[in-house]
């Protein structure tokens, strides 16, 4: 699958109609995910096909609904239109072609969609979720992945069982943050830590409608690094790394290091780690590869409650360095779990 386009941009346009319904897209910055989305969108919409713009929270909804900060200004001053936003509600937006006055679309935040009970999203046919990943400094939403999948049900709801296509998923951001909660929510940590190491662009998962697209370089990204910021930065500094690699800052990985699973006996299963206790040394082992039958929990809100109440000392023997981890991504997932 060719996922860029002549220019250098991502072709988001040949992503999106894909035959997979829940797509994500993690890149640097200025590859094109974010215009080509809009365009390929705005372009559906006018066809009848409306869409749902999300960002995490109400407080980006409220600012991408004022004209000056719509994330159309760009897409409309190159393709020449004009798209109007305008408040439905206190926590909604709409998105609507200003030459015949038609809604495109909607604006909402994931963190407050639950409060709108009876919305009807039946003239929905995709939601893009833009910046899904957040920054280190934003602030967390509680359940980030469950309200996400929540919002998506109230959209699809029955349309299956009538015959007709499901909404389409698209999640478009950096993943410069490995341990979002949306990526663990989803069972993706390791498999975005593993594309990136060695260094794979496209996974698929047919079972589960899955196309993922994890890009450490990109032609635009290289174009980008011989820029004013970057210069001025240095393109080894950790915020361009961050924005053109696509890789996070070095912070993990203290401990890590690998034994053989015949010398261990397992403790636990949570989300995608196994814990286990070396059967001679006063050491806890994590991995991604699961042997034995153990106590298994999910990542959900109630399943995070348990681990951290019935295993709290595998915490308190991580602060006293006697936890030991197979690769980086298990430490991401570990402090993600147990924390």
């Amino acid at each position: 699958m060719k996922i860029f386009a002549q220019n250098g941009y991502l072709d988001m346009e040949k992503i999106i109609s894909s035959p997979y319904h829940f797509i994500m897209v993690l890149t640097g910055r200025g590859t094109g995910k974010t215009f080509g989305a809009l365009d390929y969108l705005r372009k559906r919409a006018t066809r009848g096909d409306r869409f749902m713009y999300f960002r995490r929270l109400q407080t980006q909804i409220d600012i991408v609904a004022k004209p000056e900060f719509s994330p159309f200004k760009k897409l409309d001053a190159v393709r020449h239109t004009v798209t109007d936003v305008k408040n439905l509600s206190k926590q909604t937006a709409g998105f609507y072609d200003d030459s015949t006055g038609d809604l495109l679309g909607y604006a909402a935040a994931v963190s407050t969609f639950a409060n709108l009970r009876g919305f009807d999203g039946s003239d929905i046919g995709t939601i893009l979720f833009e910046e899904c990943i957040p920054k280190l400094y934003e602030s967390k939403i509680r359940d980030e992945g469950a309200a996400l999948m929540d919002a998506y049900e109230t959209i699809n709801r029955n349309r299956e069982l009538e015959g007709d296509e499901p909404v389409k998923l698209v999640c478009i951001g950096n993943s410069n943050n490995s341990g979002a909660d949306l990526l663990c929510y989803l069972n993706l940590v390791s498999r975005v830590e593993k594309m990136k190491k060695n260094g794979t662009m496209i996974y698929t998962d047919p079972a589960r409608s899955l196309l993922l697209i994890v890009l450490k370089d990109s032609p635009m990204g290289e174009k980008k690094a011989d820029t004013a910021l970057y210069r001025f930065l240095g393109r080894e500094s950790d915020y361009a790394k961050a924005a053109l690699d696509n890789e996070p800052p070095e912070e993990w990985g203290e401990f890590t290091g690998k034994l053989p699973l015949k010398e261990l006996s397992p403790v636990v299963f949570v989300g995608e780690i196994a814990v286990y206790r070396h059967k001679s040394r006063h050491t806890l082992y994590v991995s991604t590869h699961k042997q034995g039958s153990p106590p298994t929990y999910g990542t959900g809100q109630n399943d995070m409650k348990r681990v951290k109440t019935l295993y709290r000392w595998i915490w308190q023997a991580y602060i006293t360095q006697q936890v030991i981890f197979e690769e980086t991504v298990c430490e991401i997932l570990f402090t993600k779990y147990f924390s």
